[in-house]
């Protein structure tokens, strides 16, 4: 009995399943993945849910992907149930991509100077903006994370390589995502 006991224990840390703890990352991904093709219609695109982003009995999930024209920022929590994963905690950011007006508007909240403009509103644009005020008179290329909070494994949404051309600042996720950025406005 203790060694069928100690067996079942070893599959089940084999298999990065621990009773009470959370999906492992592949198991969460890629029950995430069908989860995203059955709540959309063949939807192209990107999900995660990385082992950094685990926590107690559930593993955070983010996804961004696209159907027809219209682009859709996922959230969701995984746990297990009856050895499924299942999701709740749902959040969905859904647009069509379009540069809107420069304005101070996706940049309010941390007092930043100057105008922006985004093709998405599902990020949170103030940060990165915020991130943009360090001195910058040398660089000419940069990275900033525009998640304020704990971000490990989630750098493809949340990391902006930017551009300085002049006084335009523009900044890029690797989907596409974008900021164009006038500081002194």
């Amino acid at each position: 009995m203790v060694a069928r006991g100690n067996a079942l224990v070893v599959a089940l840390l084999i298999s990065g399943t621990v009773a009470g703890g959370p999906p492992s990352p592949a198991a969460a991904t890629r029950a995430f993945g069908h989860w995203l093709q059955k709540r959309y219609v063949a939807p192209k695109g990107y999900w995660t849910c990385p082992a950094d982003q685990r926590f107690d009995n559930r593993a955070d999930c983010t996804a961004e992907v696209r159907v027809g024209q219209k682009h859709h920022f996922v959230e969701a929590t995984g746990r297990l149930s009856r050895g499924r994963v299942v999701f709740s905690r749902v959040h969905d950011e859904a647009w069509v991509r379009r540069w809107s007006r420069y304005s101070h508007r996706p940049i309010a909240g941390f007092d930043t100077p100057g105008k922006a403009s985004v093709n998405s509103p599902a990020f949170d644009w103030a940060f990165l903006a915020q991130g943009l005020q360090r001195p910058a008179e040398s660089r000419t290329s940069f990275r900033v994370n525009s998640h304020d909070g704990y971000s490990a494994g989630l750098g493809k949404f949340f990391i902006f390589r930017c551009v300085v051309r002049g006084d335009l600042v523009t900044c890029r996720n690797a989907f596409g995502d974008a900021m164009r950025y006038k500081p002194r406005a």
